[in-house]
């Protein structure tokens, strides 16, 4: 048994981009000014501080005072600051250069702000893929921490790994420090000598380094936790039980790599933290499966980047898509944001911007993959708009230059097998024993169970489709389709437009549509004919708009007949005039999803849903209708 056992500390701070101003005020309020308060009464605690890109641009604009005690703490050896992707991307879903740029901007801030040159790195969310090593190796890096499920993933016991160990991907090295999840668990949310108790065992049975890294948030945002690590002292409590033990000691990661060799040499798959694999189906990038919201994100990200590939790291339009690959908007769990339409907005707002600032917004009439889903997408664009459609005509994605808003930035109601907690009554937070996890809470906002719906088809706009017989009530349900969004027979470019022959099954027969799309400087135009039907029916067109207007938003409800409506949102100054060639009614309702978050399950507006109904002929009518933005 050795003299000793080190504890290794990191603790990793975030906001995301896009989220408000309230939280970065709060979160500085409960959990990182307190934080900090307590780490200088301690001057023997020696840990590791990792604060995110947005973090930092915010605590600099609003408490650069705050910026200057990291300083000081750096300086008399008590702490030492990691570095990451700026903007806490998930490194290895970007392309190689925009990874080491982002963690070269990092890095950079650090010298500049803090006067120490960072030898580790956070990796955002700890996903591991076998190329970490060489990302991190080339922009300068020298450890990483992840957990030490990563380990057990390959087989190793987790109660067998000490200090760090050694990986590599073309013989460029990285050292990783494995987290102990018993002391994620046990930390902040335990009485301190049950850590200090562990910490006893650990010695006893032969081990020299055990590391705990973790949320900052988790110091005093998580429920109940400002009262219990602050207003009850546990975080006081812990630093003076560490103090009070001579057989505990603990240094800086690169204190220990200076003092230690690594225990051996490992190489891990691709993997996170354990609760990240089971929101995620155990695999990071299953995000992408799960959600097609998030992979198309991903994948226009990916076309940004290509297409700014040539210009300076410091150019505008760079800042903009490095923020845009900020990770949190792109996958869901109980912290992530796919979930809050304005980290997706972050996203989009930034992605638009980006070409924007480069004079790239505006390009030819394309189709391509771009989602990689094996279907061709087609984009039109002009000096204002952008417009994504899918082979059937759906806009994915509709991009307003001048105010830089997807208006088709709308998430699809989907069932999560959280939902069955709505059925349980419990809301716990505090134990006399401790504070409770948040991954153990069980507490819910939402009351009326009607809210739980689920689309039958992913949420879009200039959704086609015959609405004989149906209920206004049946759209908000998702339970109106008596026929189908139709099989496409034909689709591809005729000049500027867009052409897409689509066959539509009714109870009679098969129904032929002929769509017509094009997009101009300030409108989106839709020519629509029919044929092959006999009778007449009910045709509706769908738009999902990431907006909200009082008037069609808050409810259900269906308009009178017109030949014009209005959507006005307020928000972003987004007006919408649809006019068409034939009175129209107008089915309206929000969307509304119900998803878990750091404070329970809770309701989350995504956008209003507007259904405009045509009486048609079914054996040779015609539409046209222009969405025009005023």
């Amino acid at each position: 048994m050795g003299d000793k056992i080190y504890l290794l500390m990191a603790i990793h701070c975030h906001q995301p981009v896009g989220n408000f101003e309230s939280v970065f005020a709060h979160g500085y309020d409960v959990a990182y000014r307190p934080f900090l308060d307590v780490l200088e009464r301690h001057p023997n605690i020696r840990l590791a501080l990792h604060y995110t890109g947005p973090l930092l641009e915010w605590l600099e604009s609003r408490h650069p005072e705050f910026l200057d005690r990291i300083r000081a703490l750096v300086e008399r050896g008590q702490v030492e600051v990691l570095t990451g992707g700026f903007y806490e991307p998930i490194l290895t879903l970007l392309p190689e250069q925009d990874a080491l740029s982002q963690v070269k901007r990092l890095s950079e801030y650090v010298v500049d702000r803090f006067g120490c040159s960072p030898n580790g790195a956070w990796l955002a969310e700890r996903i591991w893929e076998p190329k970490v090593p060489a990302i991190l190796s080339q922009a300068g890096v020298k450890f990483t921490i992840v957990d030490d499920s990563h380990f057990a993933s390959v087989g190793r016991d987790v109660e067998s790994l000490d200090g760090y160990y050694v990986s590599e991907d073309e013989n460029k090295r990285l050292f990783v420090f494995p987290t102990s999840e018993r002391l994620r668990y046990y930390m902040p949310f335990k009485l301190p000598e049950e850590t200090v108790t562990y910490l006893r065992s650990k010695l006893e049975a032969g081990f020299r380094g055990i590391t705990f890294g973790d949320d900052g948030e988790k110091f005093g945002m998580w429920p109940g936790t400002h009262k219990w690590v602050y207003q009850e002292g546990w975080l006081e409590k812990f630093f003076s039980a560490i103090e009070s033990c001579d057989w505990i000691e603990t240094l800086t990661f690169s204190e220990y790599i200076r003092r230690f060799p690594p225990s051996g040499l490992i190489y891990l798959p691709c993997v996170s933290y354990r609760e990240m694999l089971e929101w995620s189906g155990g695999y990071f990038r299953n995000f992408l499966v799960k959600y097609p919201e998030s992979n198309r994100m991903h994948k226009r990200m990916l076309l940004v980047s290509a297409s700014l590939a040539d210009l300076p790291d410091e150019a505008p339009a760079k800042t903009h898509l490095y923020k845009a690959q900020c990770n949190c908007g792109y996958w869901h769990g109980v912290f992530g944001g796919l979930y809050l339409n304005h980290l997706r907005s972050a996203v989009y707002s930034n992605l638009i911007l980006a070409e924007v600032s480069a004079g790239r917004f505006k390009t030819p009439p394309v189709g391509l993959d771009y989602d990689c889903d094996g279907r061709q997408e087609w984009i039109l664009s002009s000096d204002q708009q952008k417009v994504i459609f899918s082979d059937a005509g759906h806009i994915l994605e509709w991009d307003l230059a001048d105010k830089a808003v997807n208006v088709s930035n709308v998430l699809t109601r989907r069932y999560e097998p959280y939902h069955e907690k709505l059925r349980q009554k419990t809301n716990q937070s505090c134990t006399p024993e401790g504070v409770v996890s948040i991954h153990d809470l069980n507490m819910s906002k939402v009351s009326d169970l009607s809210i739980l719906k689920y689309d039958k088809y992913p949420r879009a706009s200039m959704l086609g489709y015959l609405a004989n017989g149906i209920n206004p009530s049946d759209f908000f349900a998702h339970e109106h389709l008596k026929s189908d969004l139709g099989r496409v027979l034909e689709s591809g470019l005729e000049g500027d437009a867009l052409y897409v022959k689509k066959e539509h099954l009714t109870a009679e027969g098969a129904l032929l549509s002929e769509m017509r799309l094009r997009v101009g400087n300030k409108q989106v135009i839709c020519d629509l004919k029919f044929s092959s039907g006999t009778g007449e029916g009910i045709y509706a067109l769908e738009f999902n708009y990431s907006l909200y207007d009082e008037r069609y938003s808050s409810g259900t409800g269906i308009s009178e007949e017109t030949k014009e409506f209005w959507f006005n949102d307020k928000w972003y100054g987004i007006n919408i005039l649809h006019t068409a060639n034939k009175p129209f009614k107008v089915v309206h309702y929000p969307v509304q999803t119900v998803s878990d978050s750091e404070e329970g399950i809770e309701a989350t507006f995504q956008g209003s849903c507007l259904v405009l109904l045509w009486p048609i002929r079914l054996d040779g009518d015609e539409l046209h209708l222009i969405l025009e933005l005023a």
